[in-house]
C-alpha cells in the first residue's frame, strides 16, 4: 500500500506540474488572448467529425492568431482535466464510496497522468520535425493533433502518425491544421 501511495503522489504531482506550466505559459502571451467561443468552436468542429478520422481538416481560428488557438487549447485543457482530477480526489476520499470506486477513481487518475505524458512525448517529437505550435489530445475515442501549418505534405502527414503511433496504439488519429 506504501507503494501505492508513492506511486499515486507521483501521478499528482505530474499532473500539477503540467498544469503549473500551462498557466505559465498562459501568463506570458496573456497579451494575446483568444474569445472562449472561438475555442468552443474550434473544439466542436474536432469533435462533431469524427467520421472523418484519421484524415486532415483545415481550420481557421478566426480573429485571432493560431498562437492564441495553442495558448488558449492548453489552458482549456488543463482546467479541465484539472477539475476532472479534482473530481476523482473527491471521490477517493469520500468515505461514502465503496472501494471498487476508489480504486476505479484512482486508476483514471493514473490513465489521466499517462495520457498527459504521452501527449508531452508526441507533441516533443512533432516540434523536432520542424513544427512551431502542436496540441495532442489523447481521449479514449483516438487521438487528436492541432498543428500550426497549412497543407501538411504526405510526408509530412506521415511524420505525425508515426509520432502518435510510438506511444498511443490507435487507428483513430485525427489531425487538425491551424492557421
Amino acid at each position: 500500500m506504501h507503494i501505492y501511495n508513492k506511486k499515486l503522489i507521483v501521478a499528482l504531482s505530474l499532473v500539477v506540474i503540467v498544469g503549473v506550466a500551462g498557466y505559465l505559459n498562459f501568463m506570458y502571451d496573456a497579451s494575446e488572448q483568444t474569445t472562449l467561443k472561438d475555442y468552443i468552436e474550434t473544439v466542436q468542429n474536432i469533435e462533431n467529425d469524427e467520421e472523418n478520422a484519421g484524415e486532415i481538416e483545415m481550420v481557421d481560428a478566426p480573429k485571432t492568431s493560431a498562437e492564441n488557438y495553442f495558448v488558449t487549447a492548453r489552458l482549456n485543457r488543463e482546467t479541465a482535466r484539472s477539475e476532472g482530477i479534482e473530481l476523482l480526489k473527491n471521490t477517493i476520499n469520500n468515505e461514502n464510496v465503496s472501494d471498487e470506486a476508489k480504486i476505479e477513481a484512482e486508476n483514471k487518475i493514473f490513465k489521466i497522468s499517462d495520457n498527459i505524458e504521452n501527449e508531452v512525448n508526441i507533441e516533443n517529437i512533432i516540434k523536432s520535425k520542424g513544427f512551431s505550435n502542436v496540441l495532442v489530445s489523447i481521449t479514449d475515442s483516438g487521438v487528436n493533433v492541432s498543428i500550426q501549418a497549412k497543407n501538411l505534405t504526405a510526408p509530412e502527414t506521415a511524420q505525425i502518425y508515426d509520432a502518435v503511433n510510438q506511444f498511443v496504439n490507435t487507428n483513430n488519429v485525427k489531425i487538425v491544421e491551424v492557421q
